[in-house]
């Protein structure tokens, strides 16, 4: 459900691509991941100035053609929030995306193996891959939650010809600062 074709592959695809070990690799992976799905809230972090309020590209993608609403969270508190369900055993992060280029992503893969001397990091590879886009989606300034999910936890939903999972994932009304409409709403 993610607007950029590259969401999450960019570093999976290199990674196991330009690994010596990448069956084995692959392998560890999907065993790490396999009682668990992850799914990621798009968020985009802004200062209290009303300059970037109206980027029409941001409305356009994700305003339902210019209408509906955005919601400002606290960052302060949203953070404290996310900090008391890791302590409640959930598996959620919250990170600002890295934007790259190819050369960048090479880089990164580059320094993954060197950093664990050919041992997978299942953990970092996924953060990397969760928290990591294209270059070109930087203006979006954007921030994400990750969390990982039990399946018995996951809910599905028909819409437009397809089952959409998703889970339930309630951020308190305390966190909440502002609601702006979309200029069509």
């Amino acid at each position: 459900m993610m607007n950029d074709a590259n969401e999450g592959k960019l570093i999976f695809d290199k990674f196991f691509t330009e690994s010596n070990l990448k069956c084995n690799r692959k392998k560890e992976f999907e065993k790490y991941i396999s009682d668990r799905i992850p799914f990621i809230m798009s968020l985009s972090r802004s200062s209290n100035d009303t300059r970037h309020n109206g980027l029409v590209p941001m409305w356009k993608m994700y305003g339902d053609s210019f209408k509906g609403c955005r919601l400002r969270f606290g960052y302060n508190e949203l953070t404290n929030h996310i900090d008391g369900l890791k302590s409640q055993k959930y598996e959620i992060s919250l990170d600002k995306c890295e934007y790259a280029k190819s050369n960048d992503v090479k880089k990164i893969i580059k320094d993954m193996n060197k950093q664990h001397n050919n041992e997978i990091d299942n953990s970092n590879l996924l953060n990397k891959a969760v928290f990591t886009k294209l270059h070109h989606w930087e203006y979006e300034n954007e921030w994400r939650i990750m969390i990982l999910e039990k399946p018995e936890n996951v809910r599905k939903k028909f819409s437009a010809n397809r089952v959409i999972q998703y889970i339930k994932f309630d951020i308190p009304i305390t966190c909440l600062k502002e609601i702006m409409l979309g200029p069509l709403t």
